[in-house]
């Protein structure tokens, strides 16, 4: 038999568990409200998918390839790595992704006042990416 004190409690911790299991989810969201809505988003764990950039002062998500080609920023999101992100596939290193599809995973930063990226230049940033995945079934 359980009391009602100890019912309380179990659904107490349950209700716990599941919200600090939730936080350490990422949210999957479109780099289209990434940019709509960056107050929405920011400090949130996120998943996201674009066209990538991996060069020297250029590290950015963008919507598309002719967008990263033409360097249209205001609508792109810097993109800043943990010291040691899991990559996909494994064989490759960070520069193996610069001009592909991917889907990257980290922390979304819109509260920076003073601008992200090179030179301010992009509309926010993913910081500390932790997962980058090359997308194959992606075509521009």
């Amino acid at each position: 038999m359980i009391y009602p004190i100890n019912r309380l409690i179990l659904i107490f911790l349950l209700v716990l568990s599941n919200s600090v299991f939730a936080q350490n989810q990422p949210i999957t969201v479109s780099l289209i409200q990434l940019i709509s809505n960056p107050e929405k988003y920011s400090g949130l764990l996120i998943r996201v998918s674009g066209f990538l950039h991996f060069r020297f002062e250029e590290s950015a998500l963008y919507l598309s390839k002719d967008h990263a080609d033409h360097l249209m920023t205001r609508e792109a999101i810097w993109v800043n790595y943990a010291p040691s992100p899991r990559v996909q596939p494994s064989e490759n290193s960070l520069p193996d992704f610069d001009s592909s599809w991917v889907l990257l995973e980290g922390i979304f930063n819109y509260e920076n006042t003073d601008g992200h990226g090179h030179f301010s230049l992009f509309t926010a940033e993913i910081n500390d990416v932790t997962r980058i995945m090359q997308l194959t079934n992606y075509s521009n």
